[in-house]
């Protein structure tokens, strides 16, 4: 049950970015969740997150990631932990990990991460463009 629930959320979170649904994608989220983006700046409360995607869903009508697999983890009745690798046209592979929780609103996200795959052979040369 956990398992479905946590999955259907997760679909629903997609779904609504891809459409540009704003109220739909940010329903997604608890009051107090935490979105961790790509970039060292990217750590917005939900309240920041919105405002974000208020823009970005304006001028761009949404973003599309496509989940290629996804585990989900129960931790009790209340929580469950998730990891998904994703497929995005602009960036290509990424990976999203969190936290989903339980609420009188059902499952909604509490902590997202999302972070790019970087294969272990290029990460000296990454590492040597960030310095510059």
């Amino acid at each position: 049950m956990i398992h479905s629930s946590v999955y259907e959320l997760l679909d629903q979170f997609f779904k609504t970015a891809s459409d540009g649904n704003l109220e739909g994608y940010v329903e997604c989220f608890t009051k107090d969740a935490m979105f961790i983006g790509t970039d060292p700046t990217e750590y917005w409360s939900t309240i920041e997150f919105f405002q974000l995607c208020q823009k970005a869903f304006g001028e761009k009508g949404g973003w599309t990631y496509t989940p290629l697999g996804r585990e989900v983890i129960p931790c009790g009745s209340l929580y469950a932990w998730f990891h998904e690798r994703l497929q995005n046209e602009k960036y290509g592979q990424a990976r999203g990990t969190g936290l989903a929780t339980y609420g009188p609103d059902g499952w909604k996200i509490s902590r997202y991460v999302l972070s790019f795959e970087i294969p272990n052979e290029t990460i000296h040369a990454l590492l040597t463009l960030k310095k510059k």
